[in-house]
């Protein structure tokens, strides 16, 4: 068992050292056109700001990498350009239970009288945060899960998110907060 912890652990950690983003564009594309996910018209132009940077040659780039705590930080640094590019990949795990309430979007009935029982939310949550900096541009973040798709992006200091249909209860979602820590540690 520990032979076989120890490959995964080698396969994520000392795999490929490849930018995964342009894959990630195209699968969340894919969902958003797809699976009854809405974006807003300025959001998916803004979105074209990360196309450029997921088919860059990285040869130039100076690349390292770190495993801190449940995530794994890649970094690619072009001096010339003065430009960082970081993909954090990130594991929550989540054993929770969830009171289950319901929600209503009118106002008629503020105080549900139906008591339900509680949702138990079990799992692993698997993120890629991608983060783009350069002297001549605006800072880009790009937050996807995988099996889910795109959480939310940035352009700047404007956040864009999609509305779905159904949302996912229980989930633990990096934060910019921690995110930036990481990238600090780098």
């Amino acid at each position: 068992m520990a032979r076989i912890s120890l490959i995964w652990f080698m396969i994520i950690f000392f795999g490929v050292d490849k930018l995964a983003l342009k894959n990630d564009l195209k699968n969340d594309r894919r969902r958003l056109k797809d699976h009854g996910v809405y974006l807003e018209k300025d959001a998916i132009i803004k979105l074209r700001a990360f196309d450029r940077y997921a088919s860059l040659d990285l040869n130039g780039y100076k690349f390292s990498k770190r495993k801190i705590n449940n995530h794994v930080i890649s970094r690619w640094y072009n001096s010339k350009a003065k430009q960082y590019l970081y993909q954090i990949e990130s594991i929550s795990y989540v054993d929770t239970l969830l009171a289950n309430k319901e929600v209503y979007i009118d106002t008629i009935k503020k105080d549900p009288q139906i008591v339900k029982p509680n949702i138990p939310v079990r799992g692993d949550f698997k993120f890629r945060t991608y983060v783009i900096e350069s002297s001549a541009k605006e800072r880009l973040v790009y937050l996807t899960q995988e099996g889910e798709g795109l959480v939310w992006f940035s352009v700047g200091n404007k956040n864009y998110s999609p509305v779905r249909e159904d949302i996912i209860v229980g989930v633990v979602y990096p934060n910019m907060t921690e995110i930036n820590k990481l990238i600090k540690q780098m």
